[in-house]
């Protein structure tokens, strides 16, 4: 057997993952701000509040919300694998929730987060085994996960919705469809698409902070209040009250409808002064173009998520040529996205469910697939197909019209339009067929005319 000519040891893993965990807490992130729950705090304050972060991530839901997803039928060529086709399509039509839904909230939480479970609920019917549900649980509220002590392996996900007030609950990995960006170490939260965007979404809100400071401390100025020695000086509880109230008063003074301040006079009846005075003095704060910094950082967010084309139209620099190119690499990365879910929802959701109802192998089962998200230059294309049909490089069928049907946008064929294309096919190819010679000219073609012959022969 080929077994004895291994070592002892080439069948059995030796080393671990690696993946750092404290408990079950996993320390894979550097940052403490980023770290555990004050993290996905963090990442859900820069969805909500960033404009340019919320821009980007409502592009995400909007343009993969549209990508449409079917069935596709195993590689054996037979009537089993339809028949498990059609009885997934069947499974997947009484889901709570359609597929392009599913999949959209998938990427947009594993986008902000980093990753984005899903709990599997069963059920039975006339047809077999199925899904009930897929549940969506919050990334906010998982507490931890359970690993293999050997292997390293995770094998449960601990949440903790603290709303619903049931306590910790241990979901096994079997009962998860775990969406995530990136596979690192089988980090089950993955990393953050977000997370790159920090440092600049941190000092750029901070600068926006202190330019509207600025700009209300220019509209009024810097409050002044000046109160006599023996108050200023004084520790008595009534002195101590006065000072703070005029403390506040300068802090909360605004430029608006209700600003207002009362004051004692500065002079008295007798015209002596009283120690009270209150001035409105000028911002010291030398010029500094806050609005240059801050779109720097901006324009750096957009870079880290590969979405430097929503810049279009704030950056004139920009060409349109550019701009094309690089939403062009940002629907790829979506449909990257969408190729990992589709292999995750496959392997995690599809598979395990045909397992379970036993009537199909491997090579038996269907699996999902979502259409292409790049736009289809149809001219191009039209061009390409005549080409290609004229050196007989591609013969017309129901395949291709329903996928050249699909990128144009147009009604997929019924019964009734997919035979009259057949026929008109076929009379296309009648009319193709060159004109066959007669018999006489076949027989006579290798024959020398008469009057022609060589001298030799005769």
């Amino acid at each position: 057997m080929a077994d004895d000519k291994l070592p002892g040891n080439a069948t059995s893993e030796i080393g671990s993952l690696g993946l750092p965990m404290s408990g079950h807490q996993i320390r894979q992130e550097w940052h403490r701000r980023l770290q555990g729950k004050q993290g996905k705090d963090t990442y859900r304050q820069m969805r909500d509040n960033s404009g340019i972060l919320g821009g980007y991530l409502l592009s995400v839901r909007s343009i993969t919300r549209t990508a449409g997803w079917s069935v596709e039928r195993g590689p054996a060529a037979d009537d089993q694998a339809e028949e498990a086709a059609l009885w997934l399509e069947d499974r997947i039509a009484k889901l709570n929730v359609g597929l392009p839904d599913m999949m959209s909230e998938g990427v947009v939480t594993s986008a902000t987060f980093g990753f984005c479970p899903f709990e599997v609920v069963y059920m039975a019917d006339e047809m077999g085994v199925g899904w009930k549900k897929f549940a969506v649980r919050s990334p906010v509220t998982v507490d931890g996960w359970d690993k293999n002590r050997v292997t390293g392996e995770i094998v449960a996900m601990i949440q903790n919705d603290r709303e619903s007030g049931r306590g910790a609950v241990t979901i096994p990995i079997e009962k998860l469809v775990n969406f995530r960006t990136e596979t690192h170490l089988d980090n089950p939260e993955g990393r953050s698409l977000l997370r790159s965007a920090w440092r600049h979404w941190y000092y750029g809100s901070s600068l926006e902070e202190v330019e509207a400071i600025k700009a209300e401390r220019d509209a009024t100025g810097v409050i002044k209040i000046t109160m006599p020695e023996h108050i200023f000086t004084s520790s008595k509880s009534e002195h101590t009250t006065i000072k703070s109230n005029m403390e506040q008063a300068g802090q909360q003074f605004r430029t608006d409808e209700r600003s207002c301040i009362i004051m004692p006079p500065e002079r008295s009846r007798n015209g002596d002064y009283t120690g009270w005075s209150f001035e409105q003095m000028s911002s010291p704060g030398a010029s500094f173009d806050y609005d240059k910094t801050i779109r720097r950082h901006e324009s750096r967010m957009l870079i880290s998520v590969n979405a430097e084309f929503m810049s279009m139209g704030v950056d004139t620099s920009t060409s349109r040529s550019a701009t094309d190119t690089k939403a062009g690499m940002f629907i790829k990365g979506l449909g990257a996205l969408l190729d990992q879910q589709r292999d995750v929802f496959n392997e995690q959701a599809v598979r395990r469910l045909y397992e379970i109802d036993g009537r199909w192998d491997e090579e038996h089962r269907a699996r999902i697939e979502h259409d292409n998200l790049e736009n289809v230059d149809l001219e191009i294309l039209g061009q390409f197909l005549e080409r290609m049909m004229k050196v007989g490089g591609i013969n017309p069928d129901d395949a291709i019209e329903d996928e050249l049907r699909s990128l144009g946008n147009l009604p997929r064929m019924t019964e009734t339009s997919a035979q009259e294309a057949d026929d008109r096919r076929g009379a296309t190819e009648t009319e193709r067929e060159p004109p066959r010679e007669n018999t006489e000219r076949e027989d006579t073609a290798g024959e020398a005319p008469r009057g022609m012959e060589r001298e030799d022969d005769g």
